[in-house]
């Protein structure tokens, strides 16, 4: 017996990404996507065995999606520094420009939820651990402190960023302004804690 063609599963992970980020995992019908795929439930169940896996899967994608992206612009930067610039301001932009898109999906799943816990979690520790390389390479530069721990930084900056971003919306900045303001918070934080 033949396998199914392996680009069946990414059909169908594409496509339940299509559909939260617009109507939320609540509303998240397997049938539909399905039915959008071609394909039957038996082919669904074959590929993810649970609704449950399947969302893993959809959240790891989306997290994939982002980070890949924000390490490929950050590639193309020559020093640590002006790499971990980039991320934090590529976090800033993520708030900014998607933030619709994260409030529709985290409105009705419920935090408590074990396995929403556990896709946090992982979630999180992916992002962290490409903060802490960057921090990690940035100390080694002379860029940052070396009697400053990582998981300090960490919090700092991404700390700075996202309430520092959440302020710049409340009072309603345009993109130029918005923009601007974390660049030179960031920069602030960075002379702040550099090697002197």
């Amino acid at each position: 017996m033949s396998r199914p063609s392996q680009n069946l599963d990414q059909k169908l992970i594409e496509l339940g990404k299509e559909k939260i980020v617009i109507s939320g995992v609540s509303n998240l019908s397997v049938r539909q996507i399905c039915l959008a795929a071609g394909i039957n439930l038996g082919m669904f169940y074959y590929y993810f065995k649970t609704k449950e896996n399947y969302i893993k899967e959809l959240f790891k994608s989306l997290n994939h999606d982002l980070t890949a992206g924000w390490l490929i612009e950050a590639a193309k930067l020559s020093t640590s520094e002006q790499k971990l610039k980039k991320m934090l301001m590529l976090h800033a932009k993520m708030m900014r420009e998607q933030r619709g898109m994260i409030e529709t999906i985290i409105k009705d799943i419920n935090i408590f939820d074990k396995m929403y816990v556990e896709i946090g979690k992982e979630l999180h520790d992916a992002r962290m651990k490409i903060y802490s390389d960057l921090i990690n390479e940035c100390k080694n530069d002379g860029y940052l402190d070396k009697n400053i721990e990582t998981e300090e930084f960490i919090a700092i900056f991404t700390g700075s960023v996202h309430t520092y971003a959440r302020i710049c919306e409340a009072y309603e900045y345009d993109n130029e302004r918005y923009y601007l303001s974390i660049e030179k918070m960031v920069d602030f934080l960075m002379q702040k804690f550099r090697v002197h």
